[in-house]
């Protein structure tokens, strides 16, 4: 059996991490956009950057931030070859028992309205649907390079809502 081990994500991967995004999304996060958040002397102190991986792989990762009074997932991405092995699972189940070991009341995560797939996994790990935040995503599409904006939806996992 492999078990998947938990990692900071480390300079030297950005590519590899990105390309998780590349290959299973219409949109996505491009290497400036990985390089800004984590090479921002601010977010430094607030971003957590975590890597999953499997045989010297890597088979997802979450990057949140954190916040007053929650952690809010800035991207969680597992590769199209590891969904559905309960890697995504791991990296939500990582921060909720630092959810529950913190002062922090809740976890915020922000998924393009049109990732029905994310939106199904998010609820079956416990999140809640909270709004629609109209334009939040700015989007730089594979095809044509251009910007666009997309909605987004919110959904919370509240502290409250743990079953311990």
């Amino acid at each position: 059996m492999i078990i998947p081990e938990l990692r900071w994500l480390q300079p030297e991967w950005i590519y590899e991490a990105s390309k998780l995004e590349w290959d299973s999304l219409e949109k996505f996060w491009t290497i400036e956009q990985f390089e800004s958040i984590l090479s921002n002397k601010e977010n430094k102190k607030y971003i957590v950057p975590l890597v999953c991986i499997i045989d010297d792989k890597i088979a997802g990762y979450n990057i949140y931030k954190l916040c007053e009074n929650s952690y809010n997932i800035i991207n969680l991405v597992v590769g199209s070859n590891y969904r559905r092995q309960g890697i995504g699972s791991l990296l939500v189940q990582n921060l909720t028992s630092k959810l529950e070991e913190s002062k922090k009341h809740h976890i915020r995560i922000r998924v393009r309205d049109t990732n029905e797939d994310g939106c199904e996994f998010l609820e079956r790990v416990g999140f809640r649907f909270s709004r629609v935040v109209e334009n939040f995503f700015k989007v730089y599409a594979k095809t044509g390079g251009t910007n666009l904006k997309q909605d987004a939806y919110e959904y919370i996992l509240r502290k409250s809502d743990l079953v311990s």
